[in-house]
This record gives C-alpha cells, structure tokens and sequence, in this order.
C-alpha cells in the first residue's frame, strides 16, 4: 500500500466560525489514508483531548495531533468582484498591481490593496490559461485556449504584439530576462522559442507527441560562461538560459536553451501539471497524482524527495525565498516552514489554480471565482 503525507485539516471557514463563537471541525488523516475526528470551541479549551489548538488570532491558529503540527492562515483579503468565472492565473507585482485571467477569456489589471479593477486587458476566445507581468511590471503576456499569446499594455491596454504558431492552446508561458524573448508551453506538444518584438518564432526546443503543461526558465551562470554567439540575430539573452519543462507524458527535461542540447530528463510516470526552478541545479515538480518531487537537477535519474500528498492534483507551485507553495485539486494550498506546515484557508472544496507573491503578501486564486490575500508575515513560525 502507497504511504501518504499524514495531514491536519480544518473547516475552510475555521476564523469565522470561531468569530462567531462556534465550534469548529478537526480532522486528522493518517499516512495511510485512516481519519481521526474532532472539534475546538473557544468556550472550553479543552473541547478535545486530541487536538491542541494554540496561537490563535484572528487569522492564524496552530492545530497539532499527536506528532503532527499545522499553522493555518485565513486571507487577509478577499475578492470577489474581480471575475464573474473561475479565475485560472494570477500574478502581482511590487509596484501594487495584480493580472488574473479567468475561464470567460478575460484578463484584468487590479489593486493589489484593495482589489478594485483597473483594467480589462485584450483577452482570448474562451479560456485565457496563463497571464505574467513582464519583469517592467507594466507589460502583460497572456496565452489561452485560442492558440495565441498576447503582449498588452497595463497602461493603455493596448495589445502592441500577438503571438502565432502553436496548433494547441498556450499552457504556460517565462520569460528570459527582460522578455525581449520568451518561451511558451502548449497542449500541440511543443515548447517554443519567441522573440516578442517580431512575434517570430526562433527555435521550437521541445517535441512531444503529447500535451506540454508547464515551463520555466532560470539562469546558470556556470552555464554562461561558455555559451557562444547565438545563431539567429532574433535570440536574445539565451546565455546560460536552462529550460525545466513537463507535461502529460510525464517527462520532466532540463534544456539549455543557448545550445539546446537536452541536459536531463526524468520519466515520473504520472502527468506533471507544474514545475519551477529553486535555484539553477534543483528544481520542484508537481503530478496529477498529488505527488510533489524535489530533484538535483544534475542527476535527474532519483528525486531528492518525494511526497505523495492527500489533496488531489497539484495546479501549481510558488517558489519564493526558500520556500515552495502548492495549490491543490482540493482547495488546499500549503507550504513547508522551518519544518511546519502552513496551509492557506478560504475555499470550500474549490480547487486552488495558482499563487504569487509580491513580498508582502500571498495571492491564490480559485474555481469558487475568488482571489483571496494572505499576510506572507502569517507564514512566520515563531
């Protein structure tokens, strides 16, 4: 029998039930799937003999059963105005500006304070799947089911660059450096090889015969010492560029994009929905079994770690100061802090799409239509 993660779990609305004065619902689920009940009240501490529930603010409270612990974090914010659908994407920057786009084929510039809408950008027939700021913060690059990547304007919402080529809807998409050039992954199978400007495609790096699901880009600087002059005057800051690419296949490549020679690839034999880079030699992958693989991205034949977790499909994955956040098929999001974990709380059951941070704050977004704010300061386990 395959072991999971053991894991705690509370009621998505734990801070306002407690807010209200009413009991809350506990949950412990052991390694090998066997649940354990219980319930907390602020009217007796010591409602439950088997859960220990500490810490408690209005957002933050700390639940441990036996040797297990979990630091769980209500949103700072909600909003909910945004999309009228799912929201499929969101991304923030630090200059306090916010880009989701939604299964309506929406994209939409907003508040990162306050939520207010600022923008509806051009947007994609049917669903829009992936939406990033340029590292300027003030340019967007979308993709979505309609096979076209578009570059927009935050200020003016202008579309100044449309992106054709693919033959199957844009899945992911990362930029290489500044984006002059960027790379997007897609469900025909291929990752390509942009350059934003011409909207010409230089190179596809990676062939499948199925979906691509996810892609990202990091520099090596080892790498870059030894790169040449590129061959074709469109590719820009390809220099020590490594490619982390996954799909259904369940492959996992590590490309340099310079050369493109294949510098690694590991066969997990699950579909990879997420990976990103941790630092330029490991790197974090997410299935659609729920498991989550850490690798050493210099020998790819043996994960450092694996886990296979008990909440669905992992949709994605935040690296952010030494830390990996993932979204969950069942509404969860959590990452590993100084060994405890910290889940992030809201939606009921409704899958969790993505996340980004700006520094100061968390931001996921959900099927419920939602993207909901958490204090990164929450995350600090004293």
């Amino acid at each position: 029998m395959s072991h999971f993660t053991p894991r705690l779990i509370v009621q998505s609305d734990w801070n306002e039930a407690l807010k209200d004065k009413h009991p809350l619902w506990l949950q412990f689920r052991s390694n090998e799937g066997q649940n354990i009940y219980g319930s907390f009240a602020l009217s007796d501490t010591s409602d439950d003999d088997l859960f220990q529930v500490s810490h408690r603010t209005p957002r933050v409270i700390d639940v441990s059963f036996e040797s297990s612990t979990c630091r769980f974090i209500a949103p700072k914010s909600v909003f909910a105005k945004i999309h009228q659908k799912s929201v499929v994407c969101v991304d923030v920057t630090q200059g306090g500006l916010g880009v989701s786009s939604s299964f309506d084929g929406t994209v939409k510039i907003w508040e990162t304070m306050t939520g207010e809408e600022r923008r509806v950008l051009p947007g994609h027939v049917d669903t829009t799947y992936v939406c990033k700021f340029f590292p300027s913060g003030i340019v967007v690059l979308s993709g979505g089911s309609d096979l076209l990547m578009k570059v927009c304007s935050v200020e003016d919402g202008s579309c100044a660059v449309t992106l054709r080529g693919h033959c199957g809807g844009v899945q992911d998409v990362s930029m290489i450096e500044r984006g002059r050039c960027i790379v997007s992954a897609s469900r025909d199978g291929t990752v390509r090889h942009w350059n934003v400007a011409s909207a010409k495609c230089i190179d596809t790096l990676v062939q499948e015969t199925s979906p691509i699901n996810t892609c990202d880009v990091i520099h090596d600087e080892e790498r870059a010492s030894g790169s040449h002059s590129p061959e074709s005057e469109l590719e820009v800051g390809t220099g020590g560029k490594l490619l982390l690419t996954g799909g259904e296949s369940g492959a996992l490549r590590v490309t340099d994009i310079h050369s493109r020679q294949l510098v690694g690839v590991s066969q997990l034999g699950s579909a990879i929905n997420c990976c990103r880079w941790m630092t330029p030699s490991s790197a974090v992958c997410g299935t659609e079994e729920g498991e989550i693989f850490e690798f050493d991205t210099r020998k790819l034949d043996t994960p450092l770690s694996r886990k296979k977790e008990q909440r669905g499909a992992i949709h994605s994955l935040l690296t952010y100061q030494g830390m990996t956040l993932a979204t969950c098929a069942d509404g969860s999001a959590f990452a590993t802090v100084t060994s405890r974990v910290c889940e992030l709380t809201g939606p009921n059951c409704e899958p969790v799409y993505g996340a980004s941070c700006d520094g100061h704050f968390v931001f996921t977004c959900s099927r419920d239509g939602k993207i909901r704010k958490y204090d990164f300061n929450d995350f600090i386990v004293e």
